[in-house]
């Protein structure tokens, strides 16, 4: 089984949204169960830090003091886990592991550097040999909190040949460690190929999920002095929202303002944009730019000042495919420039068709790098995943009738599993897996409720609801042989 451990609170789900991308990647082409566990679920520093993030940027008066906050913020976490790592006490992060143990994985991955990190010094818990952190943006390796893996033997998986030469050439990362997986996308991204021009600017794309107050202000002044088409989605800012909404009954027909998309929803949306004059203003990201150029869109940048993004005003200018600026006026000038002249316009898009005809995204991902499992690991992983469907599905049972399942009681429900194979209950671990996907919750649930009422599902009623349960068990292990014979 292929486990995927991301972070849903850091950020604007961009992480979460990376990981769900992957997995329903991985699922559809490496022929294995692929899981998702977010680090935050488990740790509560990872969601203290994420708080801790989002208050750094919003509170920050601009995109330098939000530059110093963050690198505040992820300093003191490289302390925290030098430290940590540097005395092997992981007892903060005990919860996570033993999830990632319950699994029992051949393979994990981490979109975030933190967690692979934490994952490589790790001794106490007994990982898959396969761990490799997802590189989604290599920015974040100027960072120290990032480098501290490497020397761990971990692997990397690149999503552009840009991370791949960055970190083999300026974080000296050894070539064996670097596996340039390629880009992945839930749309299908058509005729990317295709080179024929549209004859002017006529359509903008803003996307606010950072700082939205100057994003509002620049949407606001291009539905005054202009006639372009605004395409604005506003993600997480309920108050900017409500001023974008209320600017946009001005302008019937023009203006369009999105509560946020779907991340499929809002790739359909850049990609058909993308048979229009469009340009793409966002924060100056490796997705900002990969996003824009997909769909054929010149990129206009406002700077986060969050640190692994400050790469991309670079990267952007290098190879000619927009810019990025701090103040968003100076956007505003520059798409007043592209609607004056329709061949300045032009001529940045053109560069945005010869980047995509080029090898700076490569958009036909492998599996070159995945070992495939052992046909008892990949038992072992039903297994798991039996279990965890059993533990959850009942906690989820038991909370519709207000009943608390401690974690002594979820522990014990594992020990049940895990004896039937010990014990030689269960003669295979084919046949647990048959059995447990036997069990009927709905029925489970009921018969402790009507036992205990609302009492709290502890480890001395566990027992007493297993006892309950053998019935149960012994028909369906019965059935089963009876099958078999």
């Amino acid at each position: 089984m292929i486990l995927i451990v991301c972070m849903k609170s850091w950020g604007e789900f961009g992480n979460f949204l990376a990981a769900k991308q992957l997995q329903a990647f991985l699922t559809k082409t490496s022929g294995q169960l692929v899981d998702l566990i977010a680090g935050d679920d488990y740790i509560d520093n990872f969601v203290q830090v994420g708080q801790d993030i989002k208050m750094a940027v919003k509170s920050a008066a601009n995109t330098d003091e939000v530059f110093d906050n963050y690198l505040n913020i992820v300093t003191r976490l490289d302390h925290r886990v030098a430290k940590q790592t540097e005395e092997q006490d992981f007892s903060e992060y005990l919860p996570l592991l033993e999830a990632i143990e319950q699994r029992k994985p051949t393979t994990v991955i981490c979109t975030k550097g933190v967690v692979a990190r934490m994952l490589a010094a790790q001794k106490i818990k007994k990982m898959p040999e396969q761990l490799y952190n997802y590189v989604t943006n290599h920015g974040h390796f100027s960072m120290d909190v990032h480098r501290s893996a490497i020397d761990s033997g971990m692997k990397y998986l690149t999503r552009l040949p840009a991370a791949t030469e960055y970190l083999r050439d300026i974080v000296k990362v050894p070539a064996t460690q670097i596996h340039d997986f390629g880009y992945i996308s839930s749309v299908q991204m058509e005729n990317l190929a295709d080179t024929q021009q549209v004859s002017e600017l006529t359509d903008v794309i803003l996307v606010s999920n950072r700082g939205g107050r100057k994003y509002t202000l620049l949407y606001q002044e291009l539905l005054k002095n202009t006639n372009l088409n605004l395409h604005y989605i506003v993600i997480n800012d309920a108050e900017e929202l409500a001023v974008a909404e209320q600017s946009a009954r001005d302008y019937p027909g023009r203006a369009k303002v999105l509560d946020g998309l779907q991340q499929k929803d809002f790739l359909a949306l850049v990609a058909e944009l993308g048979k229009k004059g469009t340009v793409y203003v966002g924060k100056g990201s490796i997705n900002t730019l990969i996003e824009a150029v997909l769909g054929k869109q010149p990129v206009l940048g406002l700077r986060s000042g969050l640190p692994m993004e400050e790469w991309g005003a670079q990267y952007l200018e290098q190879h000619q495919l927009g810019c990025i600026r701090d103040d968003w006026k100076d956007i505003y000038n520059k798409i007043a420039e592209l609607v004056d002249s329709p061949q300045a316009y032009c001529e940045l898009r053109t560069n945005v068709l010869k980047y995509l005809a080029g090898d700076s995204i490569n958009l036909r991902p492998n599996l070159a790098w995945l070992q495939p499992p052992t046909e008892e690991q990949k038992v072992l992983g039903q297994i798991g995943q039996c279990k965890v469907q059993l533990i959850a599905g009942l906690e989820a049972k038991m909370s519709e009738h207000q009943v608390e399942m401690t974690d002594s009681a979820k522990a014990m429900m594992n020990m049940f599993v895990d004896a039937q194979l010990t014990d030689k209950v269960v003669t295979s671990p084919e046949d647990l897996v048959l059995l447990l996907q036997k069990l009927n919750i709905e029925q489970i649930s009921q018969m402790y409720i009507e036992e205990f009422g609302a009492l709290r599902l502890t480890t001395n009623r566990t027992v007493r609801l297993l006892a309950m349960m053998h019935e149960q068990w012994v028909a369906a292990k019965q059935a089963q042989e009876a099958a078999s014979c």
